[in-house]
């Protein structure tokens, strides 16, 4: 029973891979395709970390904003709240103001104003000091002899048509009011109380609460003058006019945000328009730690970190079982490369040796009957010389002896070419030339029986060889292929140039070789012509295992069949 492996990855509590190392017996990589698809997971697990990054960024950026808007929100309700108790103190305390100089008034119009009443009032009340104008602008009554008002201030409300009129300079507030017999009466009151219910009731007050969150760095109001209101950590900041991204944000009216520096840190910073009871104010900032948007990039690093490491784990086991594989592969394939060239050298020894065995019994056989036969040829011609015309039979059967006793010497003659040794007569042989004549020799035979020759010339490919010797070789195969196409059909001629050798290939559509003769081709005698010698390819091989070379075929029933020469280069 086969055994199966299972590797099981966990990762965040959850369970991430299963990989069965039967998975890795189904699959076969080499070294390079292992490398490539484990820096193709690198990538995957890049991009997918990138895009979690990205997720969970824009989750926390999205809790900020909507954060940042909540206090936005609440600021500005809290600035409507401010404004409207800002009016009503104002004006109750203008009403107040105004009653004490019309009382003040009212005395001195009567002579009963006395100094020791201004001092009280003075002391009880937020009045600081009292001054009196006539019509004239002369001053008949001061409770200091300062003068806090200018001549051109006076001079222009007595002119005026109002009969109240306040006037704030340096922070101070005067109220004048007109005398009831020509002038004015003018009081400096004290606004230090209404500063103290702004400062614990009012905007500035509600935005240092909010800014006590150590997650806020800092809340500020600002317009194109500077900064309205602020918290207290705040010190500076950039003015709308010289950076564009403020300014945008004050043009446009929209909700902005941005990653900066502020005080040697990174923080978020959002912007949005302030305005309240739809007057238009300008921005408020708000600057937020960037330790959340930090911590989550920290963990999203963390996490690609983590399965980087278990993918390296996973792709080393991946290589070095795809390196084992492949190692284990290559010397099979070397071990059946060895084994087929023994194979192969083993039967082309065999064929050596068989037909060494053969040249030395053909020359023994040639030798042999070689002077018996001639003896039988001379008796046979002179019988049928003298045999008359009266015994034609016998004559007739004489001249059959004479022409078997001829086809018997040739046959003889040519075990003795083929016995001995082959002297060989190397040149620099051009073979685009030399299949050309051998093409040339059979043109005739081609056109009559319907045979189609293709081949590719290269004029440039030349071989060490004996011209005559490689042209018998050619000439003998081709006789072959045509000999294999009785009823027409195509025959190729092929070139080509290896690292070290130069092939000849010449193939044919014929009928093809059965493949119980293949192993015979080249054995001397064996041939499936009715009247063939069994000689040409045996005297081919011989040919070109002299020249150093190799002769292979290969041929399939229906299919035709193809020689390849293999000639070495020098």
């Amino acid at each position: 029973m086969e055994q199966a492996y299972i590797l099981i990855i966990i990762f965040n509590g959850k369970v991430e891979y299963i990989i069965t190392m039967n998975f890795f017996k189904n699959i076969r990589l080499n070294i390079k395709s292992a490398i490539f698809l484990l820096l193709f997971l690198v990538l995957v697990f890049l991009i997918s970390g990138y895009f979690e990054y990205r997720s969970r960024q824009r989750e926390v950026l999205d809790l900020m904003n909507t954060m940042t808007g909540n206090i936005i929100s609440t600021v500005k309700k809290s600035a409507v709240n401010s404004i409207l108790s800002y009016d009503y103190i104002d004006s109750r305390n203008s009403e107040y103001m105004k009653s004490l100089l019309v009382y003040l008034d009212n005395l001195e119009s009567n002579g009963q104003i006395k100094r020791y009443l201004v001092d009280n009032l003075i002391e009880y009340s937020n009045l600081e000091q009292v001054s009196i104008f006539d019509g004239d602008a002369r001053q008949i009554y001061a409770s200091n002899k300062e003068n806090w008002i200018s001549d051109e201030q006076l001079a222009s409300f007595m002119q005026s048509g109002d009969s109240l009129r306040s006037i704030i300079n340096d922070g101070d507030l005067s109220m004048l009011l007109k005398r009831s017999e020509g002038g004015a009466i003018i009081g400096l009151f004290d606004r230090e109380s209404l500063r103290r219910f702004q400062n614990n009731l009012g905007i500035g007050k509600f935005i240092n609460d909010v800014s006590a969150d150590s997650s806020v760095i800092y809340i500020a109001i600002q317009d194109l003058e500077g900064i309205i209101a602020g918290s207290k950590r705040l010190d500076s900041l950039t003015a709308i006019d010289y950076d564009p991204f403020l300014k945008r944000a004050y043009l446009e009216k929209q909700f902005d945000y941005r990653v900066k520096n502020y005080k040697n840190q990174k923080i978020y910073e959002s912007v949005m328009p302030f305005d309240i009871l739809q007057t238009y104010y300008g921005i408020i900032r708000i600057g937020l730690s960037y330790e959340p948007l930090q911590n989550v990039k920290n963990a999203a690093m963390r996490n690609v970190f983590i399965r980087l490491i278990i993918l390296t784990v996973v792709g080393f086991i991946v290589i070095s079982y795809a390196m084992s594989r492949n190692t284990i592969e290559s010397l099979q394939q070397e071990k059946e490369r060895i084994t087929r060239e023994v194979y192969e050298l083993q039967k082309s020894l065999r064929e050596k040796e068989k037909q060494n065995a053969i040249h030395q019994l053909a020359a023994g056989i040639a030798h042999e009957i070689g002077n018996p036969l001639n003896a039988l040829s001379l008796n046979v011609q002179r019988l049928h010389r003298n045999l008359s015309s009266d015994h034609e039979d016998d004559r007739k059967l004489l001249t059959l002896i004479k022409n078997e006793v001829k086809r018997i010497d040739r046959i003889i003659k040519q075990f003795l070419n083929f016995s001995k040794p082959i002297p060989l007569e190397m040149e620099q042989v051009e073979l685009n030339k030399l299949i050309n004549e051998v093409s040339e020799v059979y043109d005739a035979i081609l056109k009559e029986k319907e045979i189609s020759l293709f081949w590719n010339p290269n004029s440039q490919m030349k071989v060490e060889a004996d011209r005559e010797k490689l042209y018998q070789a050619l000439i003998n195969i081709l006789q072959n292929a045509i000999e294999a196409l009785p009823n027409g059909g195509e025959i190729t001629i092929d070139l080509r140039e290896k690292q070290e050798n130069i092939e000849i290939e010449i193939s044919d559509n014929g009928p093809g070789i059965a493949a119980e003769d293949q192993s015979k081709i080249f054995n001397l005698f064996y041939t499936t012509k009715d009247d063939g010698t069994g000689i040409g390819l045996s005297q081919v091989y011989k040919i070109i295992q002299n020249h150093g070379g190799d002769i292979n075929f290969h041929s399939e029933l229906g299919a035709g069949t193809t020689f390849v020469i293999q000639l070495p280069k020098k």
